[in-house]
């Protein structure tokens, strides 16, 4: 009986002990915690990370004693802030949870860009993106770009003009970044005219020779294919062309003349037979450099044509046309006439521009080893007989003549 009671006796302070033992590991479990000092930092931006430095919490057991850890031991529910506002940070320790509050201020961003930008004048408004849109973050947006001229007046589209610039463009931040304004300096500079040209280069080719008194355009001398063989008018907008002035310098000449352009402005080669240099040149302006490019010209004597530049024309004392020389080189040609004293006239025709020049002409009548000349266009014969006809140049370079062109004719009486 004694044995059974020690036993027993045992058993109830063992199962005491170990329910003791029990209650008191359950006395020291964590009931709850509380943040009892804020973090040092508890103002953010926008993308900055949490930082937990100086921030206490106090965890109670449940045997109502209190233990303080640092806030950093605990684990946070957010550790990167990506909106504004106040936000409410949630800390878990030993699944208990306490909260403290931070401010998230909108973020300063601003994408890179070239604060410096240099455009060359084409004619045309030229506006510049200082960034993509599409580099601009979440929620941000582009409400104005503004271009304002070195008078500080804001224009009311991109510029055209040479000159010097600003450039302004408005962001709109959304809700969580900054807004603000890109500023840049942007500058036009004047352009060459071949920077304009249709075809992307410039160049007065030009023509070797030409003959005297041709009615020829020099403004259709500009290349106007790759290979400078083919030539045409100069291959700029109206408005830049019209900048171009041409002019000539004959060899030996110490000045340049200016060739002006007729009612329909086109610029005529009537220039003299020699060598020349001809000039297209075109002024500075205040978006364009000037420039010059010259060519050689030979300009060459007209060669006079029987029945095309000048006709023989031979009349009686009646005063009837009997014969106008036809085309050729020798024309034999029968006048008859009737008395004893006939009265042939023979009168050179002159057309087209040979006829400027008809006083530096002899009309020239072989009457066997007679020469009869004269200054005028009329001479008249006054007996029968065979006579041969021709030009004698007197002093007039621009025209040529062939010694071999005769017409004879033959006055007979009845």
């Amino acid at each position: 009986m004694k044995k059974f009671a020690f036993c027993l006796s045992f058993c109830l302070m063992f199962f005491g002990v170990f329910a003791f033992a029990g209650c008191g590991e359950g006395d020291l479990n964590i009931v709850s915690i509380s943040i009892t000092k804020d973090p040092t930092k508890v103002t953010y931006a926008v993308d900055e990370t949490l930082d937990l430095s100086g921030g206490k919490f106090t965890a109670k057991r449940g045997n109502g004693t209190e233990v303080e850890f640092d806030l950093s031991v605990a684990t946070p529910s957010v550790t990167r802030f990506d909106e504004a506002g106040t936000i409410t940070i949630t800390m878990t320790y030993a699944q208990k949870t306490s909260t403290f509050e931070v401010t998230v201020n909108p973020a300063m961003y601003q994408p890179k860009y070239n604060r410096t930008i240099t455009a060359t004048y084409n004619g045309q408004e030229q506006p510049v993106e200082l960034f993509d849109s599409d580099s601009l973050l979440n929620g941000m947006s582009i409400i104005s770009t503004t271009y304002i001229d070195s008078t500080n007046t804001a224009l009311l589209s991109a510029p055209v003009e040479v000159g010097k610039y600003k450039v302004e463009v408005v962001v709109d931040g959304g809700v969580n970044y900054q807004d603000f304004t890109a500023i840049a300096d942007y500058t036009i500079t004047k352009a060459d005219y071949s920077s304009l040209a249709t075809q992307n280069y410039l160049d007065f080719v030009g023509i070797s020779t030409l003959t005297y008194g041709t009615d020829f355009d020099l403004a259709k001398l500009w290349a106007t294919d790759d290979t400078r063989t083919q030539l045409g008018e100069v291959p700029l907008a109206s408005d830049f062309a019209q900048n171009i002035t041409y002019s000539y310098k004959k060899a030996g000449a110490t000045t340049s003349t200016a060739i002006t352009p007729d009612g329909n402005g086109k610029v005529y080669a009537n220039l003299g037979v020699g060598s020349y240099t001809i000039t297209a040149s075109a002024s500075e302006t205040s978006n364009l450099n000037a420039f010059s490019q010259s060519c050689q010209l030979q300009v060459m004597a007209k060669e006079l044509v029987l029945g095309v530049d000048y006709d023989f024309i031979i009349t009686t004392a009646s005063g009837d046309v009997d014969y106008v020389a036809p085309v050729g080189d020798t024309i034999n040609t029968l006048v008859t006439v009737n008395g004893a004293n006939p009265d042939v006239t023979v009168t050179v025709q002159f057309y087209g521009n040979a006829q400027e020049c008809a006083s530096d002409y002899n009309l020239v009548i072989r009457y066997g080893n007679s020469i009869n000349s004269t200054n005028t266009y009329t001479n008249d014969i006054n007996e029968a007989g065979v006579y041969n006809l021709s030009l004698e140049l007197a002093s007039d370079s621009n025209y040529s003549y062939s010694d071999l062109t005769r017409n004879v004719i033959r006055v007979i009486i009845e």
